[in-house]
Formats: C-alpha cells, structure tokens, sequence
C-alpha cells in the first residue's frame, strides 16, 4: 500500500509540474506528457488526478471541449525558498539552457522563473550577485554563431532525448541544394557556439554530421532510431572525425620564448610533460617542454597559434603508452644557464 500511495504522489507531482502557467493543455496532452515520462497511465485516471489538484487549488480547468488545464493560483504561488538552489537552477539555465530536450525545458520553466524571481528578492545578497563575480570567456577569437530555427532546435533536442526518427529537409554546404534525409540521431556535440547532429543515415552504418543551422525543416516521426551498440558518442567526440586524435601518439619537444613558455609552469600539456627553464647569455629565457599527447589536427593548429613565440618544433611518432603510464610522478621546472 506504502508503494502505492507513493507512486501516486510521484505522479500527482509530475502531473502538477507539466501543467502550464500561461495557456492550456488538454488531458490527453498532460497524458503523453506523462507517458514519455515512464508512466502508464489511462486518460479517465488523468482526470481524476486533476479534479483532485484542482479541489487543493493548484489546477484550473477552463470549461470547453476540450477541457483545457492549468496551474491554479496556489500552484502559482509555490517559490523556492533556498537560495543555493535558486543560484543553481540559474547558472544551468544560463550555460546549459540550449541543451536541455525541450520536454524537460518546459517542465522547469516557471521552477526557473520562480528562481529567479527568489534570487530578485534579495537582491544584495552574494547569491543574486553571484554572475557579478564569474565570467567565461574563450580562448581563441569567438565568432558570431549561426542562427539555427528554434522550434528545429527543439525537435532536434527531443528527437535525441527519445532516441527517435527524424525527417530533415537539409541544405548542403557548398552547393546550397536542398535534400530529405531520415536520420536515426545518436546524440548531439556543442563546438564554438555550432551544434552538431551525430545521426546515422537509413541503411548506412557509419555516423554522419549535420549541423543545426543548415536544417530547413525537422520532423519527428513515432519510430525508435536504430543505432548500432557499439557506437559511443563519448568515444566518437574523441575521434578524427570531430577533429581530435585518431590513435597515433607524438612525443614533443618544443622550445618557447619567455612569454608563451611561462604557460606551461603552470597549466601541463600533458601529465608527463617535463620543463627546463634555460637563460641564455644575453639574459633571454627559453622553455623547454617535452611532452607526449595524441595528435591531432586540434594539436597542431594550437601550436601554430603560437606563432614566433614557438622558437623550436620537433615531434617524433611513439607507440601509444599503456593506461598505467598515462599519468607518471610530476616532476618541478627545471632552471639552468647555457652557454
């Protein structure tokens, strides 16, 4: 009974987050809504679930057919009390508000909103001042990212979230020709204010990249995309297909100025990197990095970067370490004189 009457609770408080401050839904909405949550549920036991939100004050019906739900004034009412909270569903909606599916998007709206509105009244506190104190910026110059259509974005996000087929009207690069794909989608990879679509085509077994903004349209269709088990995104995103190494190792040894070389004393290119600091007789210091990473084209266009500040660039091919020599003892700069 104990298990019963909690499942019930659960779903009365699902049932009371997914219904919507500002319009309506129908019962059969809220039903789906629900389903895709995990539970199974008759539409006659969604009613009842709202009749008795709606005696508590927290659901209200507007009569029409059909009958249209939505919070009531007490539901309106609920806020978050604790700051630590209401600073955290901050920051995610700030930095991962994009990635979040747009079924979980919805349901924390207004618990966002509420947030907001709790960190609002206190407004001289360190909490609601906290984004005063933070800032992220990027490494390399940021550019302007494309603009991709928001209810695609949505779709894409969804389709991802439900491991579903999508129909996509999709613009090729370089021709500009327009196509209809059925994709299978895998997951989804953020890179330098791009998303990118890992899908797998109907009948192809290798993954395929389409980027968000050069979609036309996007349709989310009732079948399961079928994606084979081997594949990981976690793995691919660590692949030469995004850009980053494809297996072959390199053990560096490069030699910086004193203004690119200081760097590395503090922030590693790797875990066994090791560093001399030389002076030469003109006073000049030059940094000596040894290093072993996997190549990559990522690698070397970060080295170009550097410009004249890199004095030196040699790499030699190693066979990739074994796991247990990933992250020997670290060991302190080293200073010396030469000649």
């Amino acid at each position: 009974m104990a298990v019963d009457t909690a499942s019930t609770a659960m779903r009365l408080i699902h049932l009371l987050q997914a219904l919507p401050s500002a319009g309506m839904e129908t019962a059969t909405q809220l039903r789906d809504t629900l389903e895709r949550q995990g539970y199974t549920v008759a539409q006659r036991m969604i009613e009842r679930d709202l009749r008795k939100l709606e005696a508590e004050g927290l659901a209200h019906a507007r009569e029409g057919k059909p009958l249209g739900w939505a919070r009531g004034q007490a539901a309106l009412g609920l806020q978050l009390q604790d700051l630590n909270q209401a600073l955290a569903l901050d920051m995610m909606a700030t930095f991962a508000g994009d990635l979040l599916p747009p079924s979980v998007a919805e349901q924390l709206r207004d618990v966002v909103a509420a947030a907001r509105a709790r960190l609002g009244q206190h407004p001289n506190s360190d909490h609601a001042r906290w984004r005063e104190r933070i800032a992220v910026i990027p490494l390399s110059q940021p550019l302007i990212p494309p603009v991709v259509d928001p209810s695609i974005q949505r779709t894409v996000l969804q389709a991802v979230l439900e491991r579903r087929v999508l129909t996509l009207s999709y613009r090729a690069g370089y021709s500009g020709r327009v196509r209809e794909h059925e994709v299978h989608p895998a997951g989804l990879v953020a890179r330098e204010g791009q998303y990118i679509l890992i899908c797998f085509l109907a009948g192809k077994n290798e993954p395929t990249q389409l980027v968000l903004h050069r979609m036309c349209s996007a349709q989310l269709s009732s079948a399961q995309a079928q994606i084979p088990s081997t594949f990981s995104l976690r793995d691919y995103a660590r692949s030469s297909a995004m850009g980053m190494g494809d297996g072959k190792w390199v053990r560096l040894n490069l030699v910086f100025d004193k203004d690119a070389g200081r760097l590395f004393t503090e922030s590693k290119l790797s875990p066994d990197q090791e560093i001399e600091v030389r002076t030469l007789k003109s006073g000049e210091r030059r940094y000596h990095v040894t290093a072993t990473l996997e190549d990559s084209p990522r690698l070397q266009a970060y080295l170009n970067s550097f410009g004249s500040h890199l004095i030196s660039r040699r790499q030699r091919s190693i066979p990739a370490p074994m796991a247990q020599d990933a992250a020997p003892p670290t060991r302190p700069t080293r200073t010396r004189t030469s000649a």
